[in-house]
């Protein structure tokens, strides 16, 4: 039964997706790696049952991903609630000193994705699919919605919406008024980041995701690899995440609140609505302590310490050019 209800829940998050208006696409050929090191001063600590957990990039709509291959071979493969795609590394013990690779390469045909939202087809948000609403107006620990402040925030911003799309845009412009963007390393949870006056690409959507779902608007974020540059190779270390917003009527709707608010040097709100092609999407969907990936959405790492042993890791994703020859073989695929 449990097997079903996941399978139902995935099935649903594809058949509420909405189709989108295709744009400029770009292709390129994408590798991942995650090193994991065991580190310990005094040469004498180790690791057990080591489990990394990486997020594997799969084809919709807007992206094609294609000539996948990892890199050692997997132990085993996880699959969420929301359909996303896990790779597994285990390691029975890991030494000072030791350190193992894994990741994996593909190649990806990217397009930029625009919603065109038709507001006379708008429903009501209490008229969301069932299961949508039960998987995404949760409260969890990254968003605060029992804070006082967050309650009182949210509860103008919805007096305020004529209908779901005009609450979305009134969330955002909230948080670009009220936040400058800060990547300091953290992930505080989103009454904290309202407080701080800042935040990063997570944290802006903790605060929009909270937001939403004290209002009835079911939300989740999207986690990707983003290219931000038009060079030949390009290390992407920072990674980024945003927001979809459920629209009765329509369908998810992508909030990029922290690039709307010009990080990357972005123009203001150029992301409402939209999607860039320089993004290779990992996951969507929701984190807590229970998912494959916590609050993480490319990678998590588990093990048993001993003595003063300690994990180092490093995670980057490897942005080229793909050759010629498998360019033409990718078109003439179709």
């Amino acid at each position: 039964m449990e097997a079903m209800s996941q399978l139902l829940l995935i099935l649903a998050a594809f058949a509420h997706d909405p189709a989108g208006t295709l744009g400029p696409a770009i292709e390129r050929s994408v590798r991942f790696v995650e090193r994991v090191e065991c580190r310990s001063a005094s040469g004498k600590g180790h690791l057990t049952d080591v489990e990394i957990r990486v997020a594997v990039p799969t084809s919709d709509k807007r992206q094609t991903v294609s000539d996948l291959r990892f890199q050692p071979r997997p132990t085993a493969f996880l699959t969420d609630a929301e359909g996303n795609r896990f790779a597994v590394y285990r390691r029975a013990r890991m030494v000072a000193g030791e350190s193992v690779e894994v990741g994996w390469s593909c190649r990806a045909r990217l397009s930029e994705i625009s919603h065109d939202v038709d507001r006379a087809r708008l429903r009501p948000l209490s008229e969301a699919p069932k299961d949508i609403r039960e998987t995404y107006l949760n409260s969890a620990d990254k968003y605060g919605m029992d804070d006082p402040r967050m309650r009182k925030v949210a509860a103008s911003l919805g007096e305020k919406a004529k209908d779901p799309l005009d609450l979305a845009f009134l969330i955002n412009e909230h948080l670009r008024e009220q936040l400058t963007y800060r990547n300091d390393g953290k992930w505080e949870s989103a009454d904290r980041v309202l407080r701080n006056g800042h935040g990063s690409c997570s944290e802006y959507n903790f605060a929009f995701i909270a937001l939403a779902r004290l209002n009835g608007m079911p939300a989740r974020y999207v986690g990707a690899s983003a290219l931000r540059s038009t060079g030949p190779k390009y290390e992407d270390t920072v990674h980024h995440r945003w927001t979809e917003v459920y629209l009765p009527g329509h369908g998810w709707f992508p909030v990029d609140a922290s690039r709307n608010d010009g990080e990357d040097g972005t123009p203001i709100n150029r992301w409402f609505g939209k999607t860039s092609a320089a993004l290779l999407v990992l996951m969507k969907g929701e984190g807590g302590s229970t998912h494959p990936l916590r609050w993480g959405y490319v990678a998590a790492i588990d093990a048993r310490r001993f003595g003063d042993a300690r994990l180092s890791k490093r995670k980057r994703f490897v942005w080229t050019n793909p050759s010629p020859a498998k360019t033409a073989e990718s078109n003439g695929g179709g």
